[in-house]
């Protein structure tokens, strides 16, 4: 399969992991958006909790603000996925997504146990891979009583 895939954004921040001794090692988070002939893509690399959500999110409003039928976050390269950050994309979907489609991308049991516990997964389809996220067309999302 060919896709024309150009880079249009990447966002990257250095982030300290806090310890009980003071500040431990720097971890890298970023933000990479490209855009494919079917759906914007953005991979996030890193810890997504409540401090670099926010990053994320600005960049699925910007993308969103196109009125993508599709857009796809791929998680499968994020180190921790923190209940705050699931909320602000949650929120942000719901405030910039409609109509678009999102869909996620993940393949870590941490990564995933976020999204189940949350209930994010009840309402936008998972995939294990990239390529099946945008070949496939996922179920209808159920809907919360």
């Amino acid at each position: 399969m060919t896709s024309k895939i150009r880079q249009t954004a990447m966002i990257v921040a250095n982030t300290a992991e806090l310890s009980a001794f003071g500040v431990g090692e720097l971890k890298t988070f970023a933000v990479a958006v490209k855009s494919s002939h079917r759906a914007p893509v953005l991979t996030v690399t890193g810890d997504l909790d409540l401090r670099t959500a926010p990053h994320l999110v600005a960049l699925m409003a910007r993308e969103l603000r196109q009125r993508p039928a599709l857009l796809i976050l791929d998680l499968t390269e994020a180190d921790f996925l923190g209940v705050p950050a699931v909320a602000a994309m949650m929120t942000g979907w719901r405030q910039w997504g409609a109509p678009s489609q999102l869909r996620l991308v993940a393949r870590k049991k941490a990564i995933l146990r976020s999204i189940h516990l949350t209930g994010w997964d009840e309402f936008v389809a998972v995939y294990d891979s990239l390529e099946s996220a945008i070949r496939e067309t996922p179920p209808l999302p159920k809907l919360r009583a």
